[in-house]
């Protein structure tokens, strides 16, 4: 089974409202809404009520994102999971191509697109974004290996639920060492990059055209159309992500 999720904050619903009406438009796969600290469920989808304070990893911002979703949900190792920022529009259903390729994903493996749109990042490429609390060569001594190791954006990444257990394991390991090295939240994509790569997992690239954003500039070939919508190379983009 495949679940596509994300996480809501009282104080992040009004803008993450636009990608849940999205989800309800355009889902061809089921989806689960993690509510942090609401009440009551949040919105018109299945939600799973999330007590923050019962997360084993509590991250800036109350993210979920290296897995802490995993504690709230019994769903088994070979389930798939797409987790999401909400800062986005799905503009469209899956096609049968990417749920074949969500499906695929082996126990080792998770799919994270780009995160610099036009060229290849390492770690140590984006250690000096993160608001670093000492010089890349301490953090080079602390973080081993990461001028060989990639950086992806964790905005929408595809892993088995045991994958997903399993990062969550390394990162209550890393986060006092992370929190120590990086003040800007946006470690935690750091942190998450190192982690799998350290475990010897693998990050296998996603599709542009599944996920696009524009946190770091736009991607060459990313257009925005007099429709309204986000296309990668003229072909509609489906998860279109901080644009």
């Amino acid at each position: 089974m495949i679940h596509l999720c994300t996480g809501i904050t009282p104080n992040y619903l009004p803008r993450a409202t636009p990608f849940l009406d999205s989800l309800v438009k355009h889902a061809n796969i089921p989806v689960a809404a993690f509510a942090v600290d609401f009440g009551s469920p949040l919105y018109q989808l299945p939600c799973v009520m999330v007590d923050y304070a019962k997360c084993p990893l509590r991250l800036p911002k109350f993210m979920l994102q290296t897995g802490g979703f995993t504690h709230f949900v019994d769903w088994p190792d070979g389930d798939v999971v797409i987790f999401t920022d909400a800062d986005a529009v799905l503009q469209r259903p899956f096609t049968d191509e990417e749920k074949q390729r969500f499906s695929s994903v082996w126990a080792g493996e998770f799919l994270v697109g780009y995160n610099m749109p036009n060229q290849a990042q390492t770690l140590a490429q984006e250690a000096p974004r993160l608001s670093p609390k000492m010089p890349v060569d301490e953090i080079e001594t602390l973080w081993p290996g990461i001028r060989g190791m990639a950086c992806r954006n964790f905005g929408f990444v595809v892993a088995r639920m045991s994958a997903w257990r399993k990062l969550l394991a390394e990162t209550i390991a890393l986060e006092s060492l992370c929190a120590f090295t990086f003040d800007n939240p946006a470690r935690v994509q750091f942190m998450a990059c190192y982690a799998i790569q350290r475990g010897g997992y693998v990050m296998s690239g996603l599709s542009p055209v599944t996920h696009a954003h524009g946190h770091c500039g736009l991607k060459d070939g990313l257009t925005k159309g007099e429709d309204g919508l986000w296309r990668q190379d003229g072909e509609v983009v489906a998860f279109a992500h901080a644009l």
